[in-house]
């Protein structure tokens, strides 16, 4: 997460209350300039470089086959995985 120019927090917490409360999850707060500034630009280009997903079965199905030839067959879905085919 970055806020502002001066702080940045890296870790696995996420603004759940269980993350914040019961679970063991990290967060570091970093404060070096050039740490910042690094991870401002990383999350620049993540977000211009971002696109919207459909996390819908079908969606999600339709993205991985756009990354793999007939991908979903990959997951399993009808009870067998055939790593050959």
């Amino acid at each position: 997460m970055v806020a502002d120019d001066a702080a940045a927090i890296i870790g696995s917490i996420n603004l759940a209350s269980g993350s914040l409360d019961s679970r063991r999850v990290l967060a570091i707060e970093v404060r070096d300039d050039d740490v910042v500034e690094r991870l401002q630009k990383i999350a620049k280009h993540d977000w211009e470089h971002s696109r919207p997903l459909d996390l819908t079965d079908d969606g999600l199905l339709a993205d991985l086959d756009d990354r793999i030839d007939d991908g979903g067959h990959l997951l399993a879905l009808d009870g067998h995985y055939d790593v050959g085919d």
